[in-house]
């Protein structure tokens, strides 16, 4: 990913109130939609391993009801998820139906696991601010689902609340970082707020130097790439900038490997003279 004036001041740009509202609505559904789903997974576990036959019928009658609730909140989650993407709130450049390339299709059975869900926990102990990350990162897959194109959420580690994003871009494996969205991020950062910043690999790779890199104007970010394949990768703020040589002298230390594996011992290489942490979720 490139992401262009790091070292650019730009206009704020704020979201319509409306539009916050509706975001913050289809997250409320997707939360209870979890919720329900947990509730049915704990009970149908209870009655399974009751002894007495009376509990195990009231754990099965519990599921039952759990299963009701939560498809009542999927079915409003995926309507309010529809309007969202009708008035332009959430951009749905592609779809399984219009499939561009196959090789940037979006594994959903990685993506739709409790597994993978529960990846989003090692990067904050509040719930409601990793459940903020993951459905972002969902609606980016859900964005780019084969597309060769990326898209950017700014994320607050306060509280889950969404600092910026860009999302109407369609530059191949890129996004370029708008005058807007950094000066966003810069008045998040001037405040002490900490901030994550996402966006999709739609082949799956590991961050960039220029991810690594464009952190570096911010004192309080962090990054996550969410891959098409169902990765996830960490990365905070290097201490200097990486050169270029450096990495291409890391890169041809790993030849031998896969593109996806030699990042990967590349940028551990880097970690420690560069200052940074990069983590594989």
């Amino acid at each position: 990913m490139y992401l262009e004036g790091i070292s650019t001041p730009p206009d704020r740009e704020v979201l319509p109130k409306k539009a916050q509202e509706d975001l913050t609505e289809i997250e409320r559904a997707e939360q209870k939609a979890a919720y329900g789903k947990r509730m049915e997974k704990m009970h149908k576990r209870l009655s399974k391993y009751a002894l007495d036959p009376d509990n195990k019928k009231m754990y099965r009658g519990r599921a039952e009801q759990w299963a009701e609730y939560t498809e009542k909140w999927q079915s409003y989650h995926e309507k309010q998820l529809e309007k969202a993407v009708g008035s332009g709130i959430i951009v749905n450049e592609s779809s399984p139906r219009k499939m561009k390339d196959i090789s940037c299709a979006v594994d959903w059975n990685i993506i739709q696991s409790d597994t993978y869900s529960e990846r989003f926990t090692a990067l904050s102990n509040d719930k409601k601010v990793s459940s903020a990350i993951e459905t972002r990162a969902k609606w980016a897959l859900n964005n780019r689902d084969g597309a060769d194109t990326e898209e950017i959420y700014a994320i607050s580690l306060f509280d889950g609340h969404e600092v910026g994003r860009i999302t109407n871009q369609h530059i191949k494996s890129a996004v370029r970082r708008t005058e807007k969205f950094t000066r966003e991020l810069d008045a998040a950062d001037s405040s002490g707020e900490k901030v994550l910043l996402l966006h999709n690999h739609p082949k799956g790779l590991p961050p960039s130097i220029s991810d690594i890199n464009a952190l570096y104007r911010n004192k309080n970010v962090a990054g996550i790439t969410v891959g098409h394949n169902g990765s996830i990768y960490y990365y905070t703020r290097p201490v200097k900038v990486i050169l270029e040589s450096e990495w291409n002298s890391a890169l041809r230390k790993y030849k031998r490997y896969s593109e996806i594996t030699s990042m990967e011992k590349a940028l551990e290489d880097l970690c420690q003279e560069y200052g940074f942490i990069f983590r594989i979720l």
